[in-house]
């Protein structure tokens, strides 16, 4: 079973059940990310991984200004830091979750 968790109400699965890595809430998170607008867009039916691909760069692109402020939060004195604090960010408020068959 999962628990759905919310950063910044960005709607993430942690499966705190999985015995072998717990996540944390975000909670220190929460006044860097602004809230979503709850909505999921289907744009092409049984996509590949490539389409996906492509579909994430122009969202990165989009919607790069949403993270300004955490990007602040996370910059180390070097790229290494700073690398290292984003990875450990992602570790420790995210998990992987394979999308349902037909939704990449």
């Amino acid at each position: 079973m999962s628990e759905e968790n919310n950063i910044g109400n960005l709607g993430y699965v942690t499966a705190s059940n999985n015995p072998f890595r717990a996540t944390r809430d975000g909670k220190e998170y929460e006044e860097l990310l602004p809230a979503p607008e709850g909505h999921e867009e289907i744009v092409k039916r049984d996509g590949s991984v490539k389409d996906t691909v492509h579909e994430m760069q122009k969202v990165i692109k989009k919607y790069a200004w949403q993270t300004k402020r955490l990007s602040k939060k996370l910059e180390g004195k070097n790229v290494y830091e700073t690398s290292k604090n984003i990875w450990h960010f992602l570790y420790d408020h995210f998990k992987y979750k394979e999308d349902d068959k037909g939704q990449e």
